[in-house]
């Protein structure tokens, strides 16, 4: 997650401030694995396609935002090959 422009309804930086806060405490909740013992995210489809969203974190951080998420060091519940992010 970056934090750049304001989200649609948040109307001041503070707002944005406390949204991104909850959504970081959230996302460190969520437990990235397989399927087969109950996760919240899985991996991505392909190599390619892990590779493509993982330059959209490279260019919103280029870009000044601060990347306040960041799943490119994920240590998943499954095969450490899969395409995880």
């Amino acid at each position: 997650m970056t934090l750049g422009a304001l989200p649609p309804g948040v109307t001041t930086r503070c707002q944005a401030m406390r949204l991104v806060e909850k959504v970081s405490q959230r996302m460190g909740t969520l437990r990235t694995g397989d399927g087969t013992r109950g996760c919240d995210m899985g991996p991505l489809i392909t190599g390619q396609h892990r590779d493509k969203v993982s330059s959209y974190i490279d260019v919103a951080g280029s870009d000044g935002a601060s990347v306040v998420v960041d799943g490119r060091d994920v240590e998943p519940d499954g095969d450490p090959d899969g395409f995880w992010l």
